[in-house]
């Protein structure tokens, strides 16, 4: 666990693969092999080739990453769907067991890791045709509308996929999913965007794609 953090309080570890690097039938194979049955019959239920391959990346490269780190099998770590949505690990010792969270969009799929706190994560893809707007107006807090307001028209459209971006880590990190999305848009109303709960930060990200990361604070 050592190589996985030294503390509560170091950041979360964020990998990135991209969905070009399962070009051949054997890799293909090989990742698929880690997967449990389960999940390769999850898999088999995304129609779209592409959600296929971000699914079997995703899965599979946690499942590499996670068994790295504990020193197992990787098909033999036992993984959970909490309520809304997010997976957990079931982890048979007496140690508490590390956190995890995936997110692909577009090509990128993203694995963060934390050994001792909740984490969430989120990419997206920059869709310049979405009504972004549409969505602002909805979920984003007085202080968000007006930064975008002092922007140029031109940046609205990244600078509103990174707030979602931001949005999406922090539900993830707390499990809520979208199903919290309510009660959070309450809470930002109250309090405006920071939580005193949360660390979040931007990622650095190649064009074209926003993403942000979100862990516990328990300090």
């Amino acid at each position: 666990m050592a190589a996985l953090g030294r503390s509560r309080h170091d950041p979360p570890i964020v990998l990135s693969i991209r969905r070009q690097q399962l070009n051949n039938h054997q890799a293909e194979r090989v990742f698929t092999g880690i997967l449990t049955a389960d999940e390769q019959a999850h898999q088999a239920t995304f129609r779209r080739a592409e959600d296929r391959e971000r699914y079997l990346l995703g899965r599979a490269g946690i499942r590499i990453l996670l068994a790295s780190l504990l020193g197992v099998e990787p098909h033999k770590l036992l993984i959970k769907t909490g309520t809304y949505g997010k997976p957990e690990l079931v982890f048979v010792s007496d140690r508490l067991p590390p956190h995890f969270n995936v997110t692909h969009a577009g090509d990128l799929i993203l694995l963060a890791i934390h050994p001792s706190l909740a984490v969430g994560v989120d990419v997206e893809k920059l869709d310049r045709s979405c009504r972004w707007d549409r969505l602002a107006q909805r979920v984003f807090c007085k202080e968000e509308l007006a930064e975008l307001e002092q922007l140029p028209p031109q940046q609205r459209s990244a600078m509103m996929l990174l707030f979602w971006c931001r949005l999406e880590a922090e539900l993830k990190c707390l499990g809520d999913g979208l199903a919290g999305l309510e009660a959070l848009q309450a809470r930002r109303l109250r309090q405006g965007a920071s939580n005193r709960v949360l660390r979040q930060w931007d990622l650095s990200m190649e064009a074209g794609y926003c993403g942000a990361l979100a862990c516990l604070d328990l300090s």
